[in-house]
């Protein structure tokens, strides 16, 4: 988390379940950041070998954009990172306000 603090970045993979602080609680942590300092959403993409409909539930509430199943060749990561940047910036164009 400290590292997101200071540098940005371009797209986040994050593990579901990690040691210490697990991925869900990383995200929750990123998303406060983003809201308190209104910085634009950073693309997350959620890693887990665990993808039952209560996981990609877990992992879209704490702000994932979208969720890889493991294991994963670089094909599907690829696409993966491809579908949480579109979804970031769907999110991203909703919070603008239009043009009138």
């Amino acid at each position: 988390m400290l590292r997101f603090q200071k540098e940005r970045f371009d797209v986040v993979l994050k593990d579901m379940q990690m040691p210490v602080m697990d991925g869900l609680d990383a995200m929750r942590r990123i998303r406060a950041e983003e809201a308190r300092l209104g910085a634009a959403r950073t693309p997350i993409v959620m890693l887990t070998a665990n993808t039952t409909e209560a996981h990609h539930l877990q992992a879209a509430q704490a702000g994932a954009d979208h969720l890889v199943a493991k294991p994963v060749t670089l094909e599907i990561l690829l696409q993966g990172m491809e579908r949480g940047v579109a979804v970031a910036a769907e999110w991203s164009d909703e919070s603008m306000p239009s043009a009138a």
